[in-house]
């Protein structure tokens, strides 16, 4: 069977941020505690995260809305934090429709923090909104 819209999203979010060459490993929906050892800095985690149903379907009948919260945790090791967040909001904002899966999406926060401050180990949390929309009862369409 093919991919739903939401796999098609976070397939192209996976793809967007393995293109910077500053980021060295990505991964979708982790499942397991970073080994902080073995895992390649800087690394990108796509998490798909809260979504909600856009009830107003009055400009598009027979289509179901949604309003979905993507987060991007991002751990760095001896790196620039912000230089990154830059990377990669230009990163997204080059397809912010990622590939037409999306009507729209947006960088809507992002929080620092410090993992490890004696290995100069960071990490940051973005969020992204997306909103896309798929026919009634068809995820695939």
């Amino acid at each position: 069977m093919s991919e739903t819209k939401r796999q098609k999203i976070l397939a192209r979010i996976s793809t967007l941020i393995s293109a910077i060459p500053d980021i060295h490993y990505v991964e979708i929906n982790r499942m397991t505690v970073v080994d902080v050892d073995n895992v390649p800095f800087p690394a990108v985690f796509i998490f798909s995260a809260r979504e909600s149903f856009i009830e107003d379907t009055r400009a598009t009948i027979g289509y179901e809305n949604y309003l979905w919260q993507i987060n991007l945790e991002v751990w760095g090791e001896n790196v620039d934090m912000e230089t990154l967040l830059g990377k990669i909001h230009v990163a997204m904002f080059e397809d912010y429709t990622f590939r037409g899966n999306a009507q729209k999406s947006w960088r809507s926060g992002v929080d620092f923090w410090a993992v490890d401050p004696e290995r100069h180990l960071s990490a940051m949390l973005i969020d992204y909104t997306i909103i896309y929309r798929h026919p009634v009862g068809n995820p695939y369409g």
